[in-house]
């Protein structure tokens, strides 16, 4: 399976393309200057590999929340692509990306949504790229965070765990660890995206949107 993956909700504008598993992947921070490199990197990832824009099976697509301006980006080349292509575009939560780079098993997302507040989730992990979402999408003050009762120990990821991490920690009722400077990458994207095309858990006939979750733009 040939999948192409776009992940732009954050300051690191990443492009993976995934060729029968074996992935090659552009990720720089970048910032707000996402539109002068976007379609570079996918140019330049297809023209090192083996095929053509038109082997392509499939377009993977992070959905946010995050950078409203990213957001949009990304998912504009997204569905540009999918279209001109005729294939299936895939939709994975950002918030998700950034978990499935643990191997542990109760993840805390939580990302930096500037304005005092973060963009937070929970998610099990149940298998290699499978999980079981905790929680919804939420958008809170760190302070404000109600989390499920679990027997195991949470591990935090995200850009809010690195501006927060004092009033974080409190909140949590057991022993927590947390990994530093954890942005989505569109490798991890590619390999949720082909896991829930394998196992058919995604519906190919919804809409792909974007999740802001914010309604204010901030970015």
């Amino acid at each position: 399976m040939n999948i192409l993956a776009i992940e732009t909700s954050s300051q690191a504008c990443s492009v993976a393309l995934s060729i029968d598993a074996v992935i090659a992947e552009r990720h720089e921070i970048l910032d707000n200057r996402h539109s002068d490199y976007l379609l570079a990197y996918i140019d330049a990832l297809i023209l090192d590999s083996c095929i053509a824009k038109s082997d392509l099976d499939a377009i993977v697509i992070g959905t946010g929340p995050g950078s409203f301006t990213g957001l949009r980006l990304g998912m504009g080349v997204a569905h540009g692509l999918a279209y001109g292509l005729t294939i299936p575009l895939v939709p994975v939560p950002s918030l998700l990306a950034i978990a499935a780079q643990s191997v542990h098993d109760y993840l805390l997302v939580a990302v930096d949504a500037r304005m005092g507040e973060i963009y937070w989730q929970c998610f099990e992990r149940i298998g290699a790229m499978q999980f079981t979402p905790l929680t919804q999408a939420n958008l809170d003050k760190p302070s404000e965070l109600v989390l499920p009762q679990i027997e195991g120990h949470w591990f935090g990821l995200g850009s809010g765990w690195d501006q927060y991490l004092q009033t974080l920690e409190p909140l949590l009722s057991n022993k927590s660890d947390w990994l530093a400077n954890v942005l989505p990458r569109a490798s991890t994207v590619a390999k949720l995206g082909q896991s829930m095309l394998e196992n058919q858990a995604v519906d190919l006939q919804q809409q792909v949107l974007p999740s802001y979750i914010r309604n204010k733009v901030t970015n």
